[in-house]
């Protein structure tokens, strides 16, 4: 039931330190702005604002710097950055914050090699001196964005100061200076795969020039190639973009039916084009809203992140406590683990002394034992010796009391004054004394005592060996010599030696010897 217990908590605890970081991960995976990703971020909304005229990333980006008090040290991201606030206050018709960030930002420009950022600033300042009704000053700041601008392979960031140019130039009747420089315009877009939009003013451009200088036939070729484009672009452009076009175009056909004395043509362009201006102030007006309804959203989103953050930092700290609280069990029940480890331990080493101990007894007893085993082993061979000794000295003894008996048999055969009837009685009396039996009977005791297992196994093995063949066997197990065995039985040697094969027959023996069989017994 502990054990359980101690594994439900235990998968709790790993639940809670998981829940906890994923909790924490989503948070900043939600985070689609980062410090690790800001540099990236920035460099993408300055690209977007001047490559393709979105301003839509450019207020994630200046949100999360100023709500994270962010700080740079490299010049060229500074640049960006007053650049991207330039361009908010440009879009919101701030002047006076545009003209205090582009002029921070030049300064910081100043100190890095980007020329494009450096371009997309001047363009800026020539902008708000334009709208300044200050000629001087637009000028110069456009020069030097064309400066800057010329200095980069891709001619993309001079197409807007070409633009402002001709704007310019349109407002001070500079004619000649508006066509040099829509052309201008139109060979820097015809190197880039950027602002193909802006060909349609460029062509409205060179269309008013041109209704100014009286050339009227170029103007509507002009006018012409103006139309074809925006019409080109219909559904690719906003509609907003749409509109600022065709009210350009309607502007310029009114001044050219005006200048052909064509007043109603005309009027119909210019009232066309009023109608235009209206719907290009609401699109305007629109687009300002959005821009702040965009500001607000991301404050709310702050907000909410913010909510979320406090949420997230009250479940880690709930999280903390319960991890805690969990840790101080696991770390109380780890204390007492490892005392009754400890006890145990010490109980283990106690027990394994004892068993030290006992192990060195037994290894005594055992050394005792060898001891005492070589002592048995010493005797038995010493038995068996004397066994060999006593079977050998029978084995003469017999020899000696044969030859008597040979010898008294042929006095009895010879000599008849030897009274044959007490011959006999000796003969006989020495046959008792030496009967192979009794010598069998004493041998097979004595035998016995040092292998008491020799004949259970021989019967084992061939249980309908005869008394003699056994006898054999003993024999031969105590190294006696076929002779010698001749002597005991009163057999010939040759007799011996063929009970001898018959019995290693009978054993089926092919690989060992009859000896080396019965040692073994």
């Amino acid at each position: 039931m502990f054990k359980l217990l101690k594994l439900n908590l235990k998968g709790l605890y790993l639940f809670l330190l998981i829940l906890t970081f994923v909790n924490c991960s989503n948070q900043n995976s939600n985070k689609k702005i980062t410090t690790n990703n800001l540099e990236e971020k920035i460099n993408q909304a300055f690209l977007d604002s001047e490559l393709e005229d979105k301003t839509s990333t450019l207020l994630p980006v200046l949100f999360f710097i100023d709500n994270n008090s962010i700080t740079f040290n490299d010049p060229c991201i500074l640049s960006k950055v007053y650049h991207l606030r330039a361009l908010k206050h440009y879009t919101l018709n701030e002047g006076d914050s545009l003209v205090k960030n582009a002029k921070k930002g030049v300064l910081f420009a100043e100190k890095c090699n980007n020329y494009e950022v450096k371009t997309a600033l001047n363009n800026l300042l020539g902008i708000f001196y334009s709208n300044k009704k200050d000629s001087l000053l637009a000028i110069d700041s456009y020069n030097k964005a064309l400066f800057y601008g010329e200095k980069n392979k891709d001619k993309t960031f001079v197409v807007d100061t070409y633009f402002s140019l001709c704007r310019l130039h349109a407002n001070l009747k500079d004619w000649t200076k508006v066509i040099a420089n829509a052309k201008k315009g139109i060979a820097a877009i015809e190197k880039s795969n950027y602002k193909q939009t802006r060909l349609k003013y460029f062509h409205t451009f060179l269309a008013e020039a041109y209704v100014n200088l009286g050339d009227y036939q170029l103007a509507e070729i002009n006018l012409s190639k103006a139309i074809k484009i925006t019409k080109k672009l219909k559904g690719k452009e906003k509609q907003e973009d749409l509109i600022k076009s065709y009210r350009a175009i309607y502007l310029i056909y009114a001044q050219l039916n005006k200048k052909q004395k064509k007043y109603d043509l005309a009027y119909q362009f210019m009232k066309s084009s009023d109608s235009l201006l209206l719907l290009k102030i609401k699109y305007q007006n629109e687009k300002n809203n959005v821009f702040l309804d965009t500001e607000n959203a991301l404050e709310n989103e702050l907000l909410k992140s913010n909510k979320r953050i406090i949420y997230n930092h009250r479940i880690i700290t709930v999280g903390s406590i319960l991890f805690l609280l969990i840790s101080f069990y696991f770390i109380r029940r780890s204390y007492q683990f490892s005392n009754k480890l400890k006890i145990s331990l010490e109980e283990k080493e106690a027990l394994n002394d004892q068993l030290l101990c006992n192990f060195a007894k037994l290894e005594d007893t055992n050394n005792g034992l060898i001891s005492k085993n070589e002592e048995i082993k010493s005797l038995l061979k010493f038995n068996e010796d004397t066994l060999l000794t006593k079977t050998l000295k029978i084995s003469n003894y017999k020899d000696a009391v044969n030859n008597v008996i040979k010898k008294i048999t042929t006095l009895i055969e010879e000599k008849e004054s030897i009274k044959s009837v007490k011959m006999h009685s000796i003969n006989r009396s020495l046959q008792e004394i030496i009967s192979e039996e009794d010598f069998w009977e004493d041998f097979k005791i004595q035998f016995t005592k040092n292998r008491p297992y020799f004949f259970e196994g021989l019967l084992k093995k061939l249980p309908n060996l005869s008394i003699t063949e056994q006898k054999h066997c003993a024999y031969i197990a105590v190294n006696l010599k076929s002779k010698e065995v001749a002597t005991i039985l009163s057999l010939s040697p040759r007799s011996v030696e063929t009970t001898r094969y018959r019995i290693k027959k009978k054993l089926e023996l092919e690989n060992e010897t009859l000896q080396e069989f019965l040692s073994k017994l």
